[in-house]
């Protein structure tokens, strides 16, 4: 396959690995051979991903952004904007940093704005920052560094409980699926057609853990 092909399959390969680890690590699973061959391939996966991504020998995309912000340098376009956006949120943060400035405020909080000229019409389109393009620091601007602990500590809990669980208990898999959101949602905009199901496969995971 191509170079690009191959920074993004290696990445996916060790996360599968991972899983797998993930899923051995339960005290029914025995063979120690086993779990340390997944751990072994899964770390062999990901750091050659990111020696692909690291020495990407591109000039523009996605993968020359990775591998630029690995050699330390961040432009604040890279991520569409998102390395401007989180640099202004970031200064929003010592004004209120246990409480937030409350739900949805974030808009009123930044003056940042984008626009663009539409060829097929001329015309400006013009948008505002109402998001943080990352949940995480949305939800410490807008409700605090509290807020965002407790958050945190139940992500943790859960993948910890799903970890120590029966083998074939449905709460595993339903973790592994929350972890896959929960990694993307560093870049991601919790958007109401997405969040809620998020929501809903953390309340069936946790009710599961319960009747352990």
């Amino acid at each position: 396959g191509s170079f690009p092909a191959k920074a993004f399959v290696l990445p996916a390969l060790a996360a599968v690995l991972l899983v797998c680890r993930f899923m051995t690590a339960k005290k029914e699973f025995r063979s120690r051979n086993l779990k340390l061959a997944f751990s072994a391939l899964s770390l062999a996966c990901a750091a050659g991903g990111f020696a692909a991504v690291y020495f990407y020998p591109g000039g523009s995309g996605t993968l020359y952004e990775l591998s630029q912000a690995l050699h330390g340098h961040l432009e604040d376009g890279y991520g569409s904007s998102r390395v401007l956006i989180w640099k202004k949120l970031l200064a929003l943060v010592p004004e209120r940093p246990l409480l937030g400035g409350g739900p949805g405020t974030l808009a009123a909080r930044v003056d940042l704005t984008f626009s663009r000229v539409v060829p097929e019409t001329g015309k400006t389109l013009k948008a505002y920052v109402d998001n943080a393009h990352n949940e995480y620091l949305g939800i410490l601007v807008n409700t605090g560094a509290l807020s965002l602990a407790a958050y945190l500590a139940a992500m943790i809990a859960t993948l910890h409980r799903a970890r120590k669980g029966k083998a074939g208990d449905l709460a595993a898999p339903l973790a592994c699926a929350l972890l896959c959101y929960w990694v993307q949602a560093f870049f991601g905009l919790g958007l109401f057609l997405v969040a809620p199901m998020m929501w809903v496969l953390w309340g069936l995971a946790s009710a599961k853990q319960q009747k352990e």
